[in-house]
């Protein structure tokens, strides 16, 4: 009821079909977040992300780090 007022409100007639929408998907998205304490351990396995090292992110000194080729004008 809240996200039809909230999004006339704000994207007029648009709004009354984005506002419940947007809405219910926030609340399912935090229901399932906060049911889900696995998600919010920093060890497990299932919750890191892509270049993760045992929870750090990797460093790389200047070093390292290889500068992209110069391309030169053609004339």
């Amino acid at each position: 009821f809240l996200g039809v007022f909230g999004g006339i409100i704000s994207f007029g007639f648009l709004g009354l079909v984005l506002g419940p929408i947007l809405l219910s998907a926030a609340i399912a998205m935090f229901s399932d977040w906060s049911k889900n304490p696995r998600l919010l351990k920093r060890g497990d396995p299932s919750g890191k992300v892509p270049g993760e090292i045992d929870g750090e992110m990797p460093l790389h000194s200047e070093d390292e780090v290889e500068e992209a080729p110069q391309r030169r004008p053609s004339a």
